[in-house]
């Protein structure tokens, strides 16, 4: 009996150490995450199960979607264009890359006032293009339609101005439709 009670104390002791350590560990994190958009977690759990399933970042921080059979890249610009108009964005331009080997082109379609909102609120965001898809021939043949996963932008971090975020919430839902649509017309 006193083996089982010296054993029972002993992982206890374990247990209360492990505890202990765990929180001097986490507390900083813990702190951290109060200051993030409170949409911060639910953003990050899909992409830590995408980047644990293909053991690629890259996969985890784009959204994609496969371009019909019967569409070719013509009809592909020519949706896109529509779609921009739509929200009428008049200044959709694609840049193509494939000279040799696989396709890709690559379709801008930021106006000049969001960019400067971006980057006067983030340097950072003069590299990140969150206004830009790209239409990839993969290596069986088959064309996708990529974007960035813009949910980052907007609910990744600390909480964005209200007018950027508003701003972003826009992106985000042309973005969508860009690929959406574009692929499936």
């Amino acid at each position: 009996m006193k083996i089982l009670l010296y054993t029972l104390a002993v992982a206890g002791l374990f247990f209360l150490m492990l505890l202990v350590y765990l929180i001097i560990q986490f507390e900083p994190v813990y702190h951290a995450l109060k200051k993030f958009d409170e949409n911060a977690i639910a953003i990050y759990s899909p992409i830590v199960k995408k980047l644990i399933e293909t053991g690629d970042i890259t996969q985890a921080l784009v959204s994609k979607e496969q371009v019909k059979e019967d569409l070719n890249i013509d009809d592909i610009t020519s949706n896109i264009k529509a779609v921009t108009e739509k929200y009428n964005i008049k200044n959709a331009k694609g840049i193509s890359t494939n000279k040799k080997g696989r396709m890709n082109t690559v379709y801008s379609y930021c106006d000049s006032f969001f960019v400067k909102d971006t980057i006067n609120y983030n340097d950072v965001f003069a590299v990140i293009k969150p206004c830009q898809i790209s239409l990839v021939e993969d290596k069986k043949g088959k064309l996708w339609l990529y974007g960035l996963n813009i949910d980052l932008l907007i609910y990744g971090g600390t909480p964005l101005t209200s007018d950027l975020k508003k701003e972003l919430l826009i992106l985000k839902s042309v973005t969508q439709d860009i690929i959406k649509l574009s692929a499936k017309q």
